[in-house]
């Protein structure tokens, strides 16, 4: 899915032409545009499966200063007494009121990512709730409202099952996981499976 999909989509909900370019001329295609960066934004804000980098090592410039990748919507340090946050496009440590740092910091982040990259189940919980909120801004006709917010629940529901999936694949594939499962599954002559081997009944 396309940012110019999305735009073509929020204006048909009120009613306007598409357009083929996002440098239009349109007169509401800024304002189109705002309000799907405004959305995507605060939708990827969340963290999914698809935005989120684990144990990333984040080392200071000759200034001492730790600058974050423009994308960054926020940062989590792994160890949990390091309070360490976002500030001014830098690593911030409240604690000392410095922004300044003399070794690396592993950090977990949430990433904003180009529109064009995200999984399809996001692009369109995103362009539904975009075309929703343009669309209760400039008309908000209540049964057109409705249907219009029950489209964007759907592909919510959608989006959130996709993200369990993910989860329960990326537990089921962990080996200690398998060995876990392993230790206490039921073979099919009916024996019980212990940590010490198998036992009849």
């Amino acid at each position: 899915m396309t940012r110019l999909e999305v735009i073509n989509a929020m204006l048909s909900s009120v009613g306007q032409l598409p357009v083929s370019t996002l440098d239009s001329t349109h007169p509401f295609v800024t304002t189109t545009r705002a309000v799907l960066d405004s959305v995507d934004k605060h939708v990827q804000a969340v963290g999914w499966w698809f935005n989120k980098d684990f144990n990333i090592s984040l080392s200071p410039d000759a200034s001492g200063n730790i600058v974050l990748p423009t994308t960054v919507l926020t940062v989590d340090p792994v160890q949990p007494n390091i309070p360490y946050l976002q500030r001014g496009g830098k690593l911030y440590d409240p604690y000392r009121s410095s922004s300044t740092f003399t070794e690396a910091v592993v950090v977990n982040l949430i990433s904003l990512l180009d529109f064009e990259e995200i999984p399809e189940p996001a692009a369109m919980y995103i362009k539904r709730r975009a075309v929703l909120e343009y669309f209760l801004d400039f008309d908000g006709e209540k049964i057109k409202m409705e249907y219009l917010g029950s489209l964007m629940e759907e592909s919510k529901s959608a989006l959130y099952a996709e993200q369990m999936r993910i989860k329960r694949a990326n537990v089921s594939s962990n080996p200690q996981y398998r060995l876990l499962v392993g230790r206490f599954a039921t073979p099919s002559d009916g024996r019980i499976g212990t940590g010490r081997g198998w036992y009849g009944k």
